[in-house]
């Protein structure tokens, strides 16, 4: 009576976690466009509130690309129509890009603030005093101090977000003046240099983020580059391409100004068919009696140009660009074509590169193949509906069985409790 007893209770057991597993398929089904409803929208993830690296940054927006259903449809239409250089006013007159974004052919536009920042030094750099100390006389000595006074001035008003946002920049020793020469002003720019060391080798911070029109209207607009339908997903697969060319931070070569104009050149070199224009004129005087901080010309830092960019880098990216996007493609035609998602009445067009002329590919779906794959999806939700109803029903019978077994259960052990 003991082993029955025994394993009626492994049989009732078992059957429970069996129902309960049952219960968690079921929930699980049921709970899942809660999910989906809580999951990032494209515009969210596309348009990022906060500032996203470029590597994560692109993986977001190949992302999108293999989506299900109508996000997959809405991902692949956003496109840049404008990619704008910006030169911030005040110190550290950081440079950085704007994109505008467009949804297909609609008038809103999005903007996507492009840039590189460096990480926090474990210990402040060239400090204000040792650097003013170092200089020849101190009339030129007043002049810094005066200028440093200013930026800081300007900067308290500022917006945060118009400058490098992790530490502003050092101060570097300016271009000699014609009386500034000799082993003195030599061996105070050698010093000087030294301390700067500290920032060389820092991880660079390379970003992109969502921005409204109103954060960037203070800032100097340098250059814009009209494309003509550029993928967003092209610009994000040059801003890391160029993030991985140095992912370190140099003062005086890899910085915010070689980053923004880098990626500027090659998608002037790239795009034939945009127009460029460059914004207003630059004044390049400096007064012998005060150094001016406002309208510095692209690429430099206090008129010191310390963002060069070289021609062969240039056509070195440009190659590691096209190459690369080239294998984005193949991957993205992979993965679709695997999973089923290209499945809309519609051309889906590939810009590849013959030539060195940017040639549209047509990849027709007939409407034919499209009447067939959408009763296939129809069927197949319809299949799914039919097993969600039939293990609903199968666990409702599962729960009376169980609750069957247990009435059961207990009138046995009523009984032999009497009989003990």
């Amino acid at each position: 009576m003991l082993a029955e007893d025994t394993s009626r209770r492994g049989l009732v057991t078992k059957n429970i976690l069996v129902l309960w597993d049952k219960a968690k398929s079921f929930a699980s089904r049921l709970l899942q466009p809660l999910f989906d409803y809580m999951a990032p929208t494209v515009t969210e993830t596309l348009f990022p509130q906060v500032p996203t690296p470029v590597k994560s940054y692109v993986s977001s927006v190949f992302g999108t690309y293999i989506m299900d259903g109508e996000e997959h449809e809405v991902a692949k239409h956003y496109t840049v129509k404008e990619i704008r250089l910006y030169k911030c006013r005040k110190h550290p007159f950081h440079e950085y890009i704007i994109a505008r974004v467009n949804y297909q052919n609609r008038n809103h536009s999005y903007y996507l603030r492009i840039e590189r920042t460096r990480s926090r030094p474990k210990a402040d750099v060239v400090e204000e005093g040792d650097f003013l100390n170092r200089l020849p006389n101190p009339s030129v000595a007043e002049i810094f101090r005066e200028a440093f006074q200013e930026a800081k001035l300007d900067e308290s008003d500022d917006d945060v977000d118009s400058v490098e946002e992790t530490t502003p920049s050092p101060p570097a020793t300016p271009e000699p003046l014609p009386s500034q020469t000799g082993s003195f002003y030599s061996n105070s720019i050698s010093q000087s240099s030294k301390s700067l060391k500290s920032l060389n080798g820092l991880e660079a911070v390379d970003s992109v983020m969502g921005v409204d029109s109103n954060s960037f209207k203070d800032d100097e607009r340098l250059e814009t580059l009209h494309t003509t339908d550029l993928p967003l997903a092209r610009l994000a697969c040059l801003a890391k391409i160029v993030h991985d060319e140095d992912p370190s931070y140099s003062v005086f070569r890899h910085q915010c100004y070689w980053y923004a104009n880098l990626i500027m050149k090659v998608i002037e070199k790239e795009s034939k068919s945009s127009s460029k224009r460059k914004e207003g004129r630059v004044d390049n005087s400096i007064s012998k009696l005060r150094l001016r901080l406002v309208k510095s010309p692209r690429g430099t830092w206090w008129r010191i140009p310390v963002g060069k960019v070289e021609k062969a880098l240039v056509e070195t990216i440009s190659a590691q660009f096209e190459e690369a996007w080239g294998k984005h493609n193949q991957r993205l035609s992979a993965l679709v074509n695997g999973n089923g998602n290209t499945v809309r009445n519609e051309s889906d067009r590939i810009r590849v590169v013959q030539g060195g002329e940017e040639v549209e590919e047509e990849n027709l779906i007939t409407a034919g193949e499209e009447s067939r794959n959408i009763e296939k999806e129809r069927r197949q939700i319809d299949e799914q509906r039919r097993q969600m109803e039939e293990e609903k029903r199968q666990l409702e019978e599962e729960r009376r069985r169980v609750g069957e077994e247990r009435r059961q259960l207990e009138e046995e052990r009523r009984i032999l409790g009497k009989q003990l």
